[in-house]
């Protein structure tokens, strides 16, 4: 209940160096004032974040007591001053990767120097002027340059096509070397202390893997990128300081590729999802493009149930296979089924086996024996049960009342069930829910829900879809009645008459 009331001033030696000033915290702020008293000489392109609004934005000449502007040297004073008033707490919500891109803040980046005395002129940097500069870094392409990767491509024996020999030299680096857990854009060691070490930094892995890929005649470009736990990439900023993370761009006969073969989980053209965060900067000797790290993989997740009873009991065979980032987080989990798949509480599960992926196939596959009397409602021969016992989406994510900021997925994403009941001279269905479609009204979202019975089956097929990775507070209440209807729909039950 207290409140808290400070001001300092600071004076600044280096004109690179005003400080960013943050306005929201995760208390609630009354009041909070920035003030820059900048030298004309000196440009400056202020770069504001948030969602909270300024009461007050402007840029003045400073006036002294007399009301007489103020002058160094020649040089007028411009006053700027930024306020922001009665701010609610900053409050983390789900799918908000990084509060970097919400809390509401100011910076100030040095775009220009006008020629003084001791100053030279300066023009800002561009990102031209980055990427040159980092292929020249001793800690960067330096590496590359100074490690003989041939004879370890001769011992490799690679295939003439170049994909295979991409894989292969991706499978290798990724079976050789370990990640330490630090991230940096710079290769602190040399790429033959890396071999001997073992376990090393991000960027001297995916700097070795470079190397290999330009001895293999693989066309390969250092790229880095900035986690999205830190926030989005400033473009206004061209400053190599933004970014934390370095990873391989290939071209494959056209295809462009990101390589990552810092994890055995990982496979070719995939990310670690905190890695997907808008665009990455390739390092070459004159500035290209930038490249696309939001792609647009799925994640995919099918669930095949094929049910039926047998001596009083419902017994289902499930087959799950998963893809790409769905994939991932099942190498990550390990192999128990209790870690990878999410059941029906009381279902019961036996006959249970894990395909796992390997580093060129991105699919897992998980099959399964389940007896779900606990799950069955039995009232003499009448039987009542959910059909989706296995990765059903069991509740919203959404809890807020209101949302103030954007909701970004980790990765696109589709779910994909299939349940069969083999009906028989012993079974047949009296009750199900009827067939639907529901979707935002962007259609970004989709769920659609078929039953059908026929041939001696009776088949239940849904799929919902996310089609898009970020959706603004907007269409927030959009969302909330999508999850809804959802979760409505799959949490019906079908009825089923058995005959003892």
């Amino acid at each position: 209940g207290d409140i808290l009331e400070f001001k300092f001033k600071a004076e600044i030696a280096s004109p690179a160096d005003i400080p960013s000033w943050q306005f929201e915290y995760e208390i609630p702020v009354d009041y909070s004032e920035f003030y820059a008293e900048v030298p004309g000489m000196f440009k400056y392109r202020p770069v504001f974040k948030g969602y909270v609004p300024l009461d007050v934005n402007s840029s003045e000449l400073l006036k002294d007591e007399n009301k007489n502007w103020v002058e160094i040297d020649g040089f007028y004073i411009y006053q700027n001053r930024f306020v922001c008033s009665d701010i609610a707490p900053f409050k983390k919500t789900v799918y908000s990767p990084s509060s970097k891109n919400y809390l509401t803040s100011i910076d100030f980046y040095l775009d220009k120097i006008e020629a003084y005395k001791s100053y030279k002129p300066i023009q800002g940097q561009s990102w031209e002027n980055v990427s040159q500069q980092l292929y020249v870094d001793e800690k960067i392409y330096g590496r590359v340059k100074n490690f003989d990767a041939k004879p370890i491509v001769q011992r490799l024996e690679l295939d003439s096509i170049k994909v295979r020999s991409a894989h292969t030299i991706y499978n290798w680096v990724g079976s050789t070397i370990s990640w330490n857990g630090d991230l940096g854009i710079y290769a602190e060691n040399s790429l033959d202390e890396v071999l001997k070490k073992k376990s090393c930094y991000i960027a001297e892995i995916n700097l070795l893997l470079c190397a290999l890929l330009e001895e293999a005649g693989i066309f390969t470009r250092a790229t880095i990128l900035r986690t999205n736990d830190q926030g989005g990439v400033n473009m206004e900023f061209p400053n190599s300081s933004q970014f934390n993370y370095l990873v391989a761009w290939i071209d494959l006969n056209g295809e462009k590729v990101v390589l990552d073969a810092s994890e055995s989980c990982l496979f070719t053209g995939i990310l670690r999802p905190i890695c997907l965060n808008n665009k990455g900067l390739k390092i070459t000797p004159r500035f290209e493009e930038w490249v696309e790290l939001d792609n647009d993989i799925y994640a995919k997740s099918t669930i095949v149930s094929i049910a039926k009873v047998v001596d009083d009991h419902l017994v289902v065979d499930v087959n799950i296979s998963n893809q790409n980032y769905f994939a991932y987080e099942d190498c990550m989990k390990g192999d128990r089924y209790e870690d990878l798949i999410r059941v029906e509480p009381g279902v019961s599960v036996s006959d249970f086996s894990f395909n796992v992926k390997d580093s060129i196939a991105s699919v897992n596959k998980m099959r399964m024996k389940c007896t779900g009397d606990s799950a069955v409602e039995k009232n003499g021969s009448a039987w009542s049960f959910n059909p989706f016992w296995v990765e059903k989406v069991q509740e919203s994510p959404f809890v807020e009342k209101d949302r103030r900021f954007p909701i970004v997925f980790p990765y696109l994403f589709q779910y994909n069930w299939n349940f069969i009941l083999e009906l028989g001279e012993n079974c047949s269905v009296s009750t199900f829910p009827k067939s639907e479609e529901i979707m935002t009204p962007d259609k970004s979202m989709r769920f659609i829900y078929n039953t059908k019975e026929m041939d001696g089956i009776f088949q239940i097929n849904a799929q919902l879809r996310i089609m898009r990775r970020t959706f603004e507070p907007e269409v927030y209440d959009d969302i909330l009645d999508f999850y809804n209807g959802m979760l409505d729909k799959v949490n019906k039950e079908i009825k089923i008459k058995v005959k003892g």
